[in-house]
């Protein structure tokens, strides 16, 4: 898996049941056409800065967000 999927795939897991994906796009500041462009590849490495938007809006620290199965680094494309 990239890191982009990654990336889509936590957010995906943390957001649902808890937000739409308009309201973290919103309060993130992340458009849509960002989110669509990392999750596609468009954008090819992702900055830290759109890490921490959505950590801040989901209230949680780095380490948490990166605290998952699909960022086991062995098994990730970079």
């Amino acid at each position: 898996m990239t890191l982009n999927r990654a990336f889509m795939v936590r957010i995906l897991k943390l957001t649902r049941n808890r937000m739409s994906k308009s309201r973290l796009e919103r309060e993130s500041g992340l458009s849509t056409l960002t989110l669509k462009h990392i999750d596609d590849g468009t954008i090819q490495d992702i900055k830290l800065s759109h890490v921490v938007k959505v950590t801040k809006v989901l209230k949680m620290s780095l380490s948490e967000f990166f605290d998952d199965e699909v960022f086991d680094f062995d098994k990730l494309i970079i």
